[in-house]
């Protein structure tokens, strides 16, 4: 779910008053006339126009900063289209773009692993064991930013007035709110009506939090079991023990990071998408008053 730009393309279009589609259309289509008087042309026409000589408009709505503008976008020939995803104001990345980086750098560290089981050496096990160490700190820290950013852009939208970001704020004033995922499905109930136990399932919310755990055991006492790790686990390990990781466990990390995005976007989707389709009718409205 994109969080800062908004493509203007016939799906955006269909959902907006007539009146605010023309300027839009206009917008997009005013370059394309020699004496530019802004003629209105239809809207088959104009995307095909677009699509061919490459060029792409969007609607920037932080949620960080909480600037806006209108942007156009071109790509060389021959070019794969891609979706811009930074502020060019703050140059903050959208939440979902950050852990979907975040994935791609884990899941690679995860092939290393098994590819290293491969070699031929007394090392081997030793170096697998540290790359599964380092995409799970990876992953986990991820996670616990995307929940972050979520939970402080959604108040940043819903709570603070036009023109004025009190993101930092929120940001900082959860700095350990969200190193935990009890902890982190309180904030999010008490805060924001999202049960994240809920919507992701008892399963994948059991083994984000030994995701969780593990991180801690590994940042904070070399990959052994602690008191707290212990206790959690009392059937299956003892103090100072070595915690164990294997290839499988991390897919099934991953897999549930996946889950969580996903059952996010369809938790706060249709709310934000009408946030942002009320900002872009004042957007326009201000420009054409």
């Amino acid at each position: 779910m994109p969080l800062t730009y908004h493509e203007i393309d016939e799906k955006m279009l269909n959902k907006m008053k007539k009146r605010d589609r023309e300027f839009l259309i206009t917008i997009c289509t005013g370059a394309d006339f020699e004496d530019n008087k802004r003629r209105k042309k239809e809207r088959p026409k104009c995307f095909k126009e677009m699509r061919i000589k490459q060029r792409s408009y969007y609607i920037l709505f932080c949620p960080y900063c909480k600037n806006h503008g209108l942007f156009l976008t071109y790509r060389k020939p021959n070019k794969n289209k891609q979706e811009p995803f930074q502020c060019v104001f703050c140059g903050e990345t959208n939440p979902e773009q950050k852990i979907s980086f975040t994935l791609e750098k884990s899941q690679e560290l995860l092939e290393m692993a098994k590819e290293i089981i491969k070699e031929k050496n007394k090392l081997r096990k030793a170096r697998k064991r540290l790359l599964l160490e380092q995409c799970i700190v990876v992953l986990t820290t991820g996670v616990e930013i995307y929940l972050r950013d979520i939970y402080a852009t959604l108040f940043n939208i819903q709570f603070v007035k036009e023109k004025k970001s009190l993101y930092e704020k929120f940001y900082k004033d959860t700095k350990n709110n969200f190193s935990n995922i009890g902890n982190t499905n309180k904030k999010y109930k008490d805060d924001l009506n999202i049960n994240l136990k809920q919507i992701i399932g008892q399963k994948n919310f059991d083994i984000l939090r030994m995701m969780q755990m593990k991180r801690n055991v590994i940042v904070h006492n070399n990959g052994n079991a602690d008191s707290a790790y212990a206790n959690e686990n009392n059937s299956n390990i003892t103090l100072n023990d070595q915690v164990p990781i294997n290839i499988t466990e991390v897919r099934k990390f991953i897999a549930s990071v996946y889950i969580l995005i996903k059952s996010i976007n369809k938790e706060i989707g249709p709310s934000f998408e009408n946030e942002r389709m009320i900002w872009i009718e004042k957007f326009i409205n201000g420009k054409t008053t």
